[in-house]
């Protein structure tokens, strides 16, 4: 999630980088870093803060990576083992 944090990548370039380490991490953690980039990256952040408050912004980020893992888990969970 941090890494897709930082990145700020597009969200088709994302599928790319992401199918390079198809090897390397699980399929649940490659589908929370393509799901997370396209919500919540750097750029979007910086966006948020110049448009609301910090509180909102850190709520809602928060609640978008405890979604967003919580999700990957269970189907990774339920799919892919």
């Amino acid at each position: 999630m941090g890494f897709a944090y930082l990145l700020s990548l597009c969200s088709t370039s994302d599928a790319f980088v992401a199918s390079s380490f198809i090897g390397i991490f699980s399929k649940g953690s490659l589908l929370t870093f393509l799901v997370i980039g396209p919500m919540l990256d750097f750029k979007s952040t910086l966006m948020l803060f110049s448009a609301f408050k910090s509180k909102f912004v850190l709520l809602f980020s928060f609640l978008i990576a405890v979604v967003v893992l919580t999700g990957s888990i269970c189907i990774d969970y339920l799919f892919f083992s």
